[in-house]
């Protein structure tokens, strides 16, 4: 696995000793428009219900726990006034709800149970 800074400098051609300085280097970085707070917790809050809740429920269903990502959607969750366990992408939403890991892998894989 590579680190953050790695990735910057492999595929965007970032450089710096430190990630911020990686971070503020980048020309794909310095690209971006100043968009309004307005679009940054639109973009947030879609990020986190229709991709962390999603990603945070189907590893656990698989066993394997993300108290980091379950931290931050709760965190969102605050700063956003959004129940995110509620509102997102939840394997209910999704037609997984009651399914093994087992059974959602092959559903995935092969779209039958």
């Amino acid at each position: 696995m590579h680190s953050l800074q790695e990735f910057l400098r492999r595929y965007y051609g970032a450089s710096g000793k430190r990630l911020d300085e990686a971070m503020l280097g980048c020309r794909f970085f310095q690209g971006i428009p100043p968009y309004s707070t307005d679009i940054w917790a639109m973009w947030l809050r879609d990020d986190v219900s229709l991709a962390m809740v999603p990603v945070v429920l189907l590893a656990e269903r698989a066993g394997v726990s993300m108290p980091i990502y379950r931290g931050l959607v709760d965190i969102f969750g605050a700063l956003l006034e959004t129940n995110f366990w509620k509102t997102g992408l939840t394997l209910d939403r999704l037609g997984l709800a009651g399914m093994s890991a087992d059974e959602v892998l092959r559903y995935v894989e092969e779209g039958t149970l």
